[in-house]
């Protein structure tokens, strides 16, 4: 890719260090598979929903929006424990230990021994 095609000025180009023009090459390589990945959510939705339209009798019905979109909603409230799970999660996939908070009398959060 060059620095056009990612977005950036000839001017911000020849700002950057190549540490920077390497993050900013990393960031367009993550937009385009982010925007390569939703594209072919998108198409395999579309293919769904033709697939779900067609009848029996072969010919073609489409299906109730409803019930397409309540496939996308959430299952409801995560759980204290679902939400400490994932937090568990979060700081080993980023390395960062957690600390025990407790909020004090003053409104500042104070790390617990």
């Amino acid at each position: 890719m060059d620095a056009l095609t990612i977005g950036l000025s000839p001017k911000r180009f020849w700002r950057l260090s190549l540490r920077e023009l390497w993050t900013e090459h990393q960031a367009a390589l993550q937009r385009t598979r982010k925007d390569y990945e939703r594209d072919l959510v998108l198409a395999w939705q579309i293919q769904r929903v033709e697939i779900l339209s067609m009848t029996k009798d072969g010919g073609r019905k489409l299906p109730d929006l409803r019930k397409l979109l309540a496939d996308t909603k959430t299952k409801g409230r995560q759980t204290p424990q679902e939400q400490l799970a994932i937090v568990h999660a979060m700081s080993a996939a980023y390395g960062v230990g957690l600390q025990r908070m407790r909020k004090g009398s003053d409104g500042q959060y104070r790390r617990i021994e």
